[in-house]
């Protein structure tokens, strides 16, 4: 019972997922055959959740994504996550945390030395891969987390009675 919820609530937030990362992938292609008023109406869909600064989306068709480099990695990386949870479900890997850590220290690094060298080479690719890591790894150690705890309550005798 508690392996299907987790499956449910996986697909679930994977379906969400998806079609967040198809809409800020539909931008460009409206303005390229001029439906500029969906164009709009797109972007404004993503105005609470993203900066949208044009320099640091990627352009496809002359046009930005509605989304910058790192929300759309992260989109990417939850839908993937998703997936990984629905069709290759697996146990708690020690592997997972590491891949996190690795993830954030980049970053951190990253930002420690551009920053006092007054670089500006952190790179729209550097920021998709970042997202969509820190992503993917924290949706598998967070369902993980829910798996188990649906083990927990599953396991009450007082939530017995009531399945």
């Amino acid at each position: 019972m508690g392996e299907r919820l987790v499956r449910w609530f996986s697909s679930a937030i994977g379906l969400y997922a998806l079609i967040l990362l198809l809409l800020a992938l539909l931008p460009p292609l409206l303005a390229k055959i001029h439906h500029y008023e969906l164009f709009d109406a797109v972007m404004a869909l993503f105005v609470g959740n993203c900066h949208q600064q044009a320099l640091r989306s990627f352009w496809v068709l002359g046009y930005p994504l509605a989304v910058c480099c790192r929300c759309l990695g992260i989109y990417a990386g939850v839908a993937l996550g998703c997936y990984h949870t629905v069709f290759k479900p697996s146990t708690f890997k020690k592997e997972w945390l590491v891949l996190l850590v690795i993830g954030i220290m980049e970053k951190v690094l990253e930002f420690f030395i551009t920053l006092p060298l007054n670089l500006a080479w952190i790179g729209n690719t550097s920021r998709f891969i970042a997202g969509f890591w820190i992503a993917f790894v924290s949706y598998l150690l967070f369902v993980n987390g829910i798996k188990r705890i649906f083990q927990w309550v599953f396991q009450l005798s007082i939530f017995k009675r009531f399945c």
